[in-house]
C-alpha cells in the first residue's frame, strides 16, 4: 500500500496519473469515488489487498489518525500473505 499525503489540489492525483497509473498490478482508491462513506472505502481497500493489489490510496490523510485503520488493513492482510 502507498498513502499519499498532501493537501487537497497538491498534486497527488495528477502524479499518480503521470507516473504510476500504468503500472500493472497497481489500484489507484480515494474517497471521492464513495462519496465520503469510509467504511465502503475501507472495505475496498481491504478487498483490493486481499486480490494481490498494490493499493495507492489517494487521499489528503493529513493526520495520523487519519492513517491508521489503512495501516492496520494493510498489516493484517501482510501478516496473512504467504510468500
Amino acid at each position: 500500500m502507498i498513502l499519499f499525503v498532501g493537501s487537497p489540489a497538491s498534486g497527488k492525483s495528477s502524479w499518480f496519473d503521470i507516473y504510476m497509473k500504468n503500472l500493472k498490478g497497481l489500484v489507484s482508491l480515494g474517497m471521492d469515488t464513495f462519496n465520503g462513506t469510509l467504511g465502503k472505502f475501507h472495505k475496498a481497500v481491504e478487498t483490493e489487498l486481499k486480490k494481490g493489489k498494490n493499493v495507492v490510496v489517494d487521499n489528503t490523510n493529513g493526520s495520523s489518525k487519519s492513517r491508521e485503520k489503512l495501516v492496520r488493513i494493510a498489516r493484517d492482510i501482510s501478516s496473512t500473505i504467504q510468500v
